[in-house]
């Protein structure tokens, strides 16, 4: 998080009983590091959204082929909305850490829970159909961060080849939702399904 500040002293930050301000997270103006930040997340959003809608088009491949102007344009408006709402995230959270520092000169939970609450409205940049998948994407991360956060405190044991189980689970309901009940999944989940397990 900072560059200045040593472990124990983040620690005693994050406690409320040591005084900090921007300067101990980042280096320059708030301004120029949230604009570094805006083209560093761009960046880094462009890489993961460009392959996953090229992978999107090539699955549609008979759209492709009988429209693709029309599905390329579909393709690019997509990559740049799904893009804008990490860079959004991005920079909300930035934007409420470096606020919250710079009025209480800490950096409690406190200001964490708010940077969390505060990426939320960047969703909303994302088309209304899309905004289901991207909380199936961020569920995960979510209870993630909470199972490590109890294992930290000691609350809770890992449990050897959880995620194997935890995958093995996943795609069985994804298969009984395929080759079952097909209106409870997206098209696009259960044609990848069918391209890879073949059609029953």
């Amino acid at each position: 998080m900072a560059k200045f500040l040593t472990d124990a002293e983040l620690a005693l930050a994050a406690n409320g009983k040591l005084a900090i301000n921007c300067q101990h997270l980042h280096v320059g103006s708030c301004l120029s590091y949230w604009f570094e930040c805006l083209i560093h997340s761009a960046k880094f959003s462009l890489k993961f959204y460009v392959p996953l809608n090229i992978v999107s088009m090539l699955v549609k491949y008979k759209a492709l082929f009988s429209r693709p102007k029309s599905v390329i344009i579909s393709a690019v408006k997509a990559c740049i909305r799904s893009s804008a709402v990490l860079v959004g995230m991005v920079l909300f959270a930035k934007m409420t850490i470096c606020g919250y520092v710079r009025t209480t000169h800490n950096a409690k939970d406190l200001a964490m829970l708010c940077a969390s609450l505060s990426v939320m409205p960047a969703s909303l940049i994302e088309s209304y159909s899309k905004i289901s998948d991207l909380s199936l994407y961020v569920m995960p991360r979510f209870f993630d961060a909470i199972w490590k956060f109890l294992s930290r405190r000691n609350l809770v044991k890992d449990i050897p080849y959880f995620k194997v189980l935890l995958f093995a689970m996943s795609i069985s309901a994804l298969s009984y939702a395929t080759y079952r009940e097909e209106d409870i999944i997206k098209p696009m989940n259960s044609t990848l399904m069918k391209k890879f397990f073949g059609v029953n």
